[in-house]
C-alpha cells in the first residue's frame, strides 16, 4: 500500500537526529508579553522571580537535552509568542514516555482506520508513519502575532512552519508541491466558506497519489474493486489542471464548486465511460445506515449530462451535512461544474456555473506567493448554522466575535507553512 509522500516507510529506518547537547537548546521560546513571562515560568516549573522586561526586551525560555529549562532576558522585539524546537531531538529527549504510549496510540489509531475501511496491514503502516513523521522535520517554529487580547482590533495572525530534514521524504514531498501557473478559478460574490486549491498537475497527481488506495478502501469492499477504484482515480486526476474552488453558503445552504479541466471534453467522456459509471454504482459509504445513489445524465443543459448524486440516511426527511447531500456535476468547456444542496435551487445553480464556463466567463487569479490552499470562514455567518445543528449559540456572540477566519497552506522560505489569521 502507497503511504504519504513524507511518510517513512514502515520497513525502512527512520532517520534519528542524534540527542542534541546541552549547549543547543531543544526548544527556545520568546515572548515581548509581560503577562506570558510569568505564566510561563510557573507552569515550566520555574520559581526565581523574573527580572523586569525592558521596553525593548523579551524573555526567551529554553529547554536542554537533560529537560531542564532556563530563562533569561533578551533585547530586541520579537513577536507576542515565538517557539522554536527540534521535533527529532526531543523524541529522542523523551524516548522512554514517549515509546511508553505508542502501543496504545498506535493501537487506538489504528483501530479507527480500520473501522473506515482499511486492512489491518494499512493501518499499521500508517499508523507507523505518522508516529515517525516527526523525525523527518528539522525545526517547528511558531510565531503568533497581532493582538491576542481582541483579535478584532489589529487581528490575531498565528504562523506554523515545518522546515524538513534535508534528504528525508518529507523534503521531497515539499519539493514537489508547486502552485497552478492558470491560478485558481474566482467564484462570484463571497460566502460562508471559500476555499481555493492551487497545485501543478503534476504536484496535485503527487500529493493525491498515495491517498487513492485508502480513499477507495472507504468506498469500495473488495481489494478487486478497490483496485479499480484507485486506477480509475488516478485517471481522474491527470484530468485537472489543479486549480480548484468552493464556495458554501446562503440559505438554504448551497455549495458551488468549480475545478479547472486540461481538457473538457476528455473528461466528459472518461466520466461516462461505462467502466466509470458501473465502478460508482458499487460505492459503499462508511456509516452503513447511509445510502449513496447516483443516477448519471440526471439532468441536461446546452447538450451537456451532470450526474446527480444523493445521500440518503435512515430518516430520508431528515437533511444530511447541513442539506447539502445532494449534488449535481458535470464537465462544462474547461471546468468540472457542480452545486451542492441548496434546496430547489440545485440545477439552476449549477446551470449558471455551467453557463459561465461555456462563454468563457470564469475569471482565474493566483492565490499569495507560496499559498496553495486558502479557506475563508465568515464567523458572525456561521452562528445561525450552529443553532441549526443543536448547539446554543449566546445572544452576544455575534458581537464579541471576529469577523473573519482565514486559514492557508503553502511554502515559505523552505518550510511547509500553515498560517491562521484572524480579525
Amino acid at each position: 500500500m502507497a503511504l504519504p509522500l513524507f511518510a517513512q516507510a514502515a520497513s525502512q529506518p527512520a532517520a534519528k537526529p542524534a540527542v542534541a547537547s546541552t549547549a543547543e537548546p531543544l526548544v527556545v521560546l520568546k515572548t515581548s508579553h509581560p503577562m506570558f513571562g510569568p505564566m510561563l515560568a510557573d507552569g515550566l516549573g520555574i520559581t526565581d522571580p523574573l527580572p523586569d522586561l525592558a521596553n525593548d526586551g523579551h524573555y526567551a525560555f529554553t529547554m536542554d537535552a537533560e529537560r531542564r529549562f532556563a530563562v533569561v532576558l533578551g533585547k530586541g522585539d520579537v513577536p507576542v509568542i515565538e517557539v522554536q524546537a527540534r521535533p527529532g531531538a526531543l523524541m529522542e529527549a523523551f524516548a522512554e514516555p514517549i515509546e511508553g504510549g505508542r502501543a496504545y496510540v498506535q493501537t487506538a489509531l489504528s483501530v479507527v482506520l480500520q473501522q473506515l475501511g482499511l486492512t489491518g496491514k494499512e493501518a499499521v503502516l500508517w499508523t507507523r508513519a505518522v508516529w515517525d513523521f516527526p523525525r523527518q522535520v528539522s525545526v517547528v517554529t511558531i510565531q503568533v502575532t497581532g493582538d491576542i487580547e481582541d483579535p478584532r482590533l489589529g487581528g490575531l495572525d498565528v504562523a506554523l512552519d515545518l522546515v524538513p530534514l534535508e534528504g528525508s521524504p518529507f523534503a521531497r514531498f515539499l519539493t514537489a508541491l508547486a502552485p497552478c501557473a492558470a491560478g485558481v478559478p474566482v467564484l462570484p460574490g463571497r460566502s460562508l466558506l471559500d476555499a481555493q486549491v492551487s497545485l501543478a498537475p503534476a504536484s496535485l497527481l503527487a500529493l493525491c497519489e498515495p491517498l487513492l488506495e485508502a480513499s477507495a478502501a472507504l468506498a469500495f469492499q473488495t481489494p478487486e474493486l478497490r483496485q479499480q477504484a484507485a486506477k480509475l482515480q488516478r485517471e481522474a486526476l491527470g484530468h485537472y489542471d489543479g486549480g480548484m474552488a468552493l464556495g458554501i453558503g446562503g440559505e438554504p445552504l448551497a455549495g458551488r464548486l468549480l475545478a479547472g479541466l486540461l481538457d473538457g471534453a476528455a473528461y466528459g467522456k472518461f466520466v461516462a465511460s461505462e467502466a466509470y459509471r458501473a465502478l460508482m454504482s458499487q460505492q459503499k459509504l462508511a456509516n452503513r445506515n447511509q445510502e449513496l445513489q447516483i443516477a448519471f445524465g440526471a439532468e441536461q443543459h446546452r447538450g451537456l449530462a451532470f450526474d446527480r448524486a444523493v445521500v440518503r440516511g435512515e430518516d430520508e426527511d431528515e437533511p444530511l451535512v447541513g442539506g447539502l447531500a445532494t449534488s449535481l456535476m458535470g464537465a462544462a468547456g474547461k471546468y468540472l461544474v457542480g452545486a451542492l444542496g441548496g434546496g430547489g435551487n440545485l440545477t439552476k445553480n449549477t446551470t449558471a456555473l455551467a453557463d459561465a464556463a461555456l462563454d468563457d466567463r470564469v475569471k482565474r487569479a493566483p492565490l499569495a506567493e507560496g499559498v496553495l490552499l486558502r479557506m475563508a470562514l465568515d464567523l458572525p455567518g456561521l452562528l445561525p448554522h450552529l443553532e441549526k445543528f443543536g448547539l446554543e449559540v449566546p445572544p452576544e456572540a455575534a458581537d464579541e466575535m471576529p469577523g473573519e477566519l482565514v486559514l492557508t497552506l503553502g511554502k515559505a522560505k523552505g518550510a511547509l507553512r500553515l498560517a491562521l489569521h484572524i480579525q
